[in-house]
């Protein structure tokens, strides 16, 4: 009998167990289902309202840390609100701050509300109509309304005490940004009015009244009215003044010519409208149609943001990006050889003739440069190397000219139409290609003395920036000589076609053709050293960080990495039968990773063996490797996004892997953070110790790739549209708190 009971004493702990089991398994499921709806949820919910996509994400408690934190801050990057207020029955038009946590709003139930911190809602303010005119600071707060008689009233906080303005009609009204400067219009009467609100309120006219034609009138930066009519926008300092107009433009038509510096474009399209805009962001800046015929040629200063067209009809046009624009002169002859100073003060120009016209911008003076006797065929405006003016003619003589004096001297005639010239470090001399591919140097007495090495013809000059060499790049060569005794150090002949060359900062030459092959060139000393990349057809190549080693690749490998001192070279990857499609590589050439068109990513490491392999579902768009090896990523062609360690102690190594519709990677100089452009137009920053994610907001387009600067103080991205987005990264990982940023 006992030995029956204990048998089922045993039987009935056994079923106890497997039902805990499996409870605790069916519980564990729900979990898990629970945890994926979750992250479902949010994913869902991130587009249509990211408020109540960050609500879900609080109550999630699952494994997946890191999938989590993305969609967190996706919603925050959207614009997730910390509160929602319902201030008013019908839409809402104006919102402001104020301080102590106060929103002002008004809405066309003709309400300006204030919504206090505690919740609490008081309305300061009531118009007759919805058309009555409201405006609302964003820096100040205060809100400034228009009652039925057309008088002007004033209230700011804290008390919105109001203040009334009887001598004023007021059919429109709006402030400035920094919320300091009110305008007024009403029947083409502007009026210009200061806001003090210490030690108290007042409102005082601080300009003149201005009579203009207009509908709309708004700001534009804390110191421009922009006067809106129909279709024209036209610019205005607020004391009054009128400046020429500007419109925005799209561009539907085909592009006909584009200039631009370091910090401005110039694009004009087929229709010979020309639109300004900023670089590196491409954000709109000014459009207008310089030229009432069409346009020849435009220029744009180097270090200011001044442009300069050449007209057809001869008219040569000067502008910046504030809206300045006077026509300079007239030629004669349709305009040809157009230039702007660095400094964009000066614009010269020729007709197709002996005479060069230079404009004095800011003094509205123009010289007319005499003395060639044949056509022109080289004009260069002062620099930061010099001051003066060279010109070139089909005779071979070569001028320099000091402004203001308009007789220039001649430095000597060479025997061959001159394409460019460059003054040398001692200003006496002049460094001269020309028709002939004939490289000469004229000096202080007019005598001239032909470089050794010839080429059949010269596309252009480049100096050094301690002006002791001068390379010139021509068809199938590329030439260097020493300025001081005018040796030739090296005629580079690995090239085939055309060539471009230009001196890096360390004194080599990197030079380029149009067969495709990168040279790097080393001058120390009296000889020259060269090491050529391409025994194949190079597919890409990257620079080793800041070391004195290049990778470079074919289609289908191999992948090597190559000493630019002469050393040999080494195979990273051998030629496989797969397609590379993507290539990254770390600090040094320590680790090179490479992606293939059947979605394969290999991992080289330092010790040359079989590298490890990780196959995705789709090709491989893009890959990145840290600088210190550490970590590398890739995303493929259908947005899935993978980050590893590259030598990992345990397990596969993976840290991310889920599809957010990924367009590219790149880690920080640090190798801490991991950028991700999505198609979504947001570019989501990722740090990895923490798996902490911040993210942009949206560009409105799909995103294509990016990096970071050499200082990680910037992400640039390419979106679909063509335009260039720059991201400040200063405050990235380094708030209080995740909604600081």
């Amino acid at each position: 009998t006992l030995g029956v009971a204990a048998v089922r004493v045993s039987a009935q702990k056994a079923v106890a167990l497997d039902e805990r089991r499996a409870a605790t398994a069916a519980r564990d499921d729900a979990e898990a289902a629970r945890d994926a709806l979750v992250l479902r949820n949010a994913e869902l919910l991130l587009t249509r309202d990211p408020t109540r996509a960050r609500q879900a994400l609080a109550g999630y408690d699952g494994p997946d840390r890191a999938a989590a934190a993305f969609y967190d801050a996706l919603a925050r990057a959207a614009g997730s609100a910390e509160r929602e207020l319902t201030p008013h029955a019908d839409a809402i038009f104006g919102v402001a701050t104020a301080p102590g946590d106060a929103i002002i709003s008004a809405g066309d139930d003709g309400a300006v509300k204030v919504t206090r911190e505690d919740g609490s809602i008081e309305t300061i303010e009531t118009v007759p109509t919805i058309s009555s005119p409201i405006a609302l600071s964003a820096a100040t707060g205060c809100v400034a309304t228009v009652e039925p008689d057309r008088r002007l009233r004033l209230r700011c906080p804290p008390d919105f005490t109001p203040i009334a303005v009887p001598d004023v009609d007021a059919a429109r009204i709006a402030f400035s940004p920094d919320g300091g400067t009110l305008v007024t219009l009403a029947e083409g009467k502007l009026v210009v009015w200061r806001v003090e609100q210490d030690p108290e309120l007042r409102l005082e006219r601080s300009g003149a009244a201005a009579m203009l034609a207009g509908d709309e009138v708004t700001f534009a930066g804390p110191s421009t009215i922009l006067r809106v009519r129909d279709h024209d926008v036209t610019a205005m300092p607020t004391h009054g003044m009128e400046a020429p107009s500007s419109a925005k433009l799209t561009f539907a038509r085909p592009i006909d010519a584009v200039a631009a510096s370091s910090r401005l474009a110039a694009v004009v399209t087929n229709d010979d409208q020309m639109q300004l805009l900023s670089l590196p962001e491409l954000h709109p800046l000014r459009t207008l149609r310089p030229c009432d015929a069409d346009v020849v040629e435009v220029v744009v200063a180097a270090e200011s943001p001044s442009f300069s067209v050449a007209c057809s009809d001869g008219k040569v046009v000067t502008g910046d990006v504030w809206g300045r624009q006077s026509v300079s002169f007239v030629t004669i002859r349709r305009p040809s050889l157009l230039a702007i100073s660095d400094a964009g003060t000066l614009v010269s120009v020729t007709d197709a003739t002996n005479v060069l016209y230079v404009h004095d911008v800011e003094r509205n003076l123009t010289w007319t440069l005499r003395g060639h006797e044949t056509g022109i065929t080289y004009a260069r405006l002062p620099d930061r190397r010099d001051d003066r003016v060279i010109t070139g003619d089909a005779g071979g003589t070569i001028r320099i000219w000091r402004l203001p004096d308009p007789l220039g001297h001649v430095a000597c005639t060479v025997p061959t139409v001159p394409f460019h010239a460059r003054l040398l470090p001692d200003e006496a001399s002049v460094v001269v290609d020309g028709e002939d591919g004939v490289v000469r140097v004229c000096g202080a007495g007019g005598n001239v003395e032909a470089l050794p090495g010839r080429a059949e013809l010269y596309y252009g000059l480049v100096l050094d920036e301690q002006g002791t060499m001068v390379a010139a790049s021509g068809l199938d060569v590329v030439s260097v000589w020493r300025v001081d005794d005018h040796r030739l150090l090296r005629q580079f002949r690995g090239h085939h076609g055309q060539t471009a060359a230009r001196f890096l900062r360390d004194g080599s030459l990197l030079s380029w053709g149009e067969d495709g092959d990168v040279w790097r060139w080393s001058a120390a000393g009296d000889e020259a050293s060269m090491l050529s990349l391409a025994d194949f057809p190079i597919a890409s190549f990257r620079w080793v960080g800041a070391s004195n080693e290049i990778m470079f690749a074919g289609r289908r490998g191999p992948v090597m990495v190559a000493g630019l001192d002469g050393s040999a070279s080494r195979v990273v990857q051998p030629s496989s039968d797969d397609l590379l499609t993507a290539l990254g590589i770390s600090r040094g050439a320590t680790w090179v990773v490479t992606g293939d068109e059947h979605g394969t990513v290999r991992v080289n490491g330092p010790d040359a063996t079989t590298p490890s392999r990780l196959h995705l579902d789709a090709p491989i768009h893009r890959v990145a490797v840290a600088p210190s090896g550490q970590y590398w990523a890739a995303t493929t062609e259908r947005g899935r996004l993978v980050l590893a360690t590259t030598a990992p102690t345990s397990g596969e190594g993976t840290l991310l892997d889920f599809s957010i519709g990924a367009r590219g990677v790149a880690f920080s100089a640090d190798g801490n953070v991991l950028a991700v452009p999505l198609a979504s137009g947001t570019v989501c920053f990722l740090h990895i110790a923490t798996i902490d994610w911040q993210c942009s907001a949206s560009t409105g387009a799909e995103l294509l790739s990016g990096n970071f600067d050499r200082e990680d103080r910037h992400f640039i991205a390419v979106d679909s549209e063509g335009r260039v987005i720059d991201l400040g990264m200063t405050n990235l990982f380094e708030t209080t708190g995740p909604d600081d940023n």
